[in-house]
């Protein structure tokens, strides 16, 4: 798992991976941001996860997760794969807050 910048790009749920887009490019066609992408998930997709207690209370904030296709010129030619991508939204924020990429479940 590795923590990512918010504009990282992927590819739109729903359209076929095509070519990276090309470094310093941000607005190649059927990409978009992480946090765009979060900001536009229903409010159903997220969960709040307790995950320890603390010293007062347990700790705990809003998760949602979901299957993508980075859209990285880095990626090797032919089947894109898909990953993980773990998105954090404290309750009470105005915006999602953190972002990971997986390749585990």
């Amino acid at each position: 798992m590795a923590g990512i910048q918010p504009q990282t790009l992927v590819w739109k749920p729903g359209k076929r991976p095509g070519r990276a887009p090309k470094k310093g490019h941000r607005d190649a066609p059927g990409t978009i941001s992480v946090k765009d992408l979060a900001l536009g998930l229903r409010n159903s997709a997220w969960r709040t996860i307790q995950w320890r207690e603390g010293s007062n209370e347990w700790l705990s904030s809003r998760f949602a997760r979901m299957r993508v296709h980075v859209a990285s010129s880095h990626e090797r030619a032919g089947k894109p794969t898909k990953e993980w991508l773990l998105i954090e939204w404290p309750e009470g924020e105005k915006e999602p807050t953190k972002y990971w990429l997986s390749t585990l479940a």
